[in-house]
């Protein structure tokens, strides 16, 4: 029979919502007060409610009687976010994701992946030109936000370890180096490093082997003059060297692992399929390194995750922005460490944690009621001229 740990309090909406809070006012410090009537706490509860619903400020304002206006909350952000501030921002929400890791993370060695996620922008590229990124064509633009994350899957609980805002002229490995260091810069110690093949380069792969990482690269197969394509030959999976050449950023000779696999069509025939992966100090056999690297698809679902919890806007100032994509990562960390602190059981001699009665949609819910606690959820609709 399944007993919990320790008697744990019970959890209310209140708490949800007091816990949320506090984690963002003990980082972000940067938002002002607005008057003698709306303070801080209660523009964070504005910015908690239009996430909790993936909506806009507009539209969470206008739910209550006695809330914030929302062109008074739009003021308080036109005055404290701005793009120069922008490395302050990230800056504090990359210390609000580690302020309150479990012990035990840091303790252990960690599996790590690094990725790079795309935010569809559809305005003019001139107006904020240093900020909007270029890529393949999804959601009918090539133009994006584009923000960067390094990511643990432990336990069953997922956490988002640091966090960066890409800007147009970084290059990729730059933006690795920043999350890798950060990772670091938190006391926690990293086993393997996951990179998707976004990040694979010359300079990126002199990196790890200058820190004597282990790390496994994604290799896309069209890379090359020739193309790595024309590695994939046989009917086995198998392990090979290879030199990767940049004119700006010279050579790196690195370990390959090609693995031959099949996939399912939809007629239901299978073909065979290659897949390529750097292997730096890890020597696993070529099967086991694609298993590894399945590991790191977790991340796709947490960025499913925070694009529920994402406030909408229309504007083009990218500090909101990011904000917004920041503060959807930071609440899914404060669901991860709710769950920690108050459904921990022990199983067996393991701690596990039961997350039946905590999903993401009730969190979301609690958060939701306890700000239309505080504001007052209007119930009747005046239709008067």
């Amino acid at each position: 029979m399944r007993k919990p740990i320790s008697p744990a309090p019970d959890l209310t909406s209140a708490d949800v919502l007091e816990y949320s809070t506090a984690l963002l006012q003990e980082h972000l410090y940067f938002v002002a007060h607005s008057g003698a009537h709306w303070q801080t706490c209660d523009i964070w509860r504005v910015l908690l409610a239009a996430a909790s619903q993936a909506s806009t400020i507009e539209a969470v304002c206008g739910d209550w009687e006695q809330g914030p206006d929302a062109n008074t909350v739009r003021q308080v952000l036109r005055e404290c976010l701005t793009n120069d501030r922008l490395d302050v921002i990230e800056q504090a929400l990359n210390q609000a994701l580690v302020a309150r890791l479990p012990r035990w993370l840091r303790r252990q060695r960690l599996e790590v992946a690094f990725d790079l996620h795309d935010e569809p922008y559809y305005g003019r590229a001139e107006a904020e030109a240093e900020f909007i990124c270029r890529g393949e064509a999804q959601k009918g633009t090539t133009r994006f936000y584009r923000g960067a994350t390094a990511y643990v899957l432990a336990r069953g609980v997922r956490f988002t370890l640091a966090l960066h805002f890409v800007r147009k002229a970084e290059r990729v490995a730059e933006v690795a180096k920043t999350l890798y260091s950060r990772v670091v810069a938190a006391g926690l110690r990293l086993r393997r490093s996951y990179f998707d093949r976004g990040f694979l380069s010359v300079e990126l792969l002199q990196y790890l082997q200058a820190q004597g990482a282990s790390a496994i690269v994604a290799v896309s197969l069209g890379i090359g003059r020739r193309g790595i394509k024309a590695l994939c030959r046989g009917r086995r999976s198998y392990r090979t060297v290879h030199t990767f050449h940049n004119p700006q950023q010279g050579q790196a000779t690195v370990p390959l692992a090609v693995v031959r696999t099949r996939e399912r069509r939809r007629q239901g025939k299978r073909r065979a399929m290659w897949m390529v992966f750097v292997t730096l100090r890890c020597r696993a056999e070529p099967r086991v390194v694609r298993t590894m690297y399945r590991r790191r698809f977790g991340i796709e679902s947490g960025y499913r995750l925070a694009e529920a919890m994402r406030i909408r806007t229309t504007s083009r100032c990218s500090a909101w922005r990011f904000l917004f994509l920041g503060l959807a990562v930071l609440l899914l960390t404060c669901w991860n460490l709710l769950q920690w602190r108050h459904l921990l059981q022990r199983w067996r001699g393991q701690r596990i944690l039961r997350e039946g009665p905590f999903r993401l949609h009730r969190f979301l819910r609690y958060l939701g009621h306890a700000i239309d606690q505080c504001f007052i959820l209007s119930s009747t609709l005046v239709t008067g001229t």
